[in-house]
């Protein structure tokens, strides 16, 4: 932990991926065959469980996404509903607005449900 983060690169070359647990840099490191992965705070992966890790981050930034798609479209319905009788064309671009974000939210959730399957 008192290393300088440029200390690193004496072990290996940067990666073009994030640690899924820090959102840091990772490092590539090479040992004969093997290949591991670190950033400069100390998490480190194999191929295997940065692979495993990645996948679980796909997944929880999806259902956050789906959980902010869903509130957004609830959202402007409600506001939609506040709106009728004072601006009705501002209640249908609401309500437009709305419809597609329904629409996102179904190709999330087939996202989602592909990735359990």
């Amino acid at each position: 932990m008192d290393r300088d983060i440029r200390d690193i690169s004496h072990f290996g070359a940067p990666s073009a991926f994030t640690c899924p647990t820090c959102r840091g840099a990772l490092w590539e490191l090479r040992d004969g065959e093997l290949v591991r992965y670190r950033c400069h705070i100390g998490h480190a992966f194999s191929a295997d469980s940065l692979l495993l890790e990645q996948t679980e981050a796909v997944e929880q930034a999806l259902e956050s996404g789906l959980r902010a798609v869903e509130e957004k479209a609830a959202t402007l319905r409600r506001v939609a509903d506040r709106y009728a009788e004072k601006f009705p064309n501002l209640e249908k671009q609401y309500h437009e607005q709305a419809k597609q974000l329904d629409d996102q939210a179904v190709v999330i959730r087939h996202l989602l449900a592909s990735r359990a399957a």
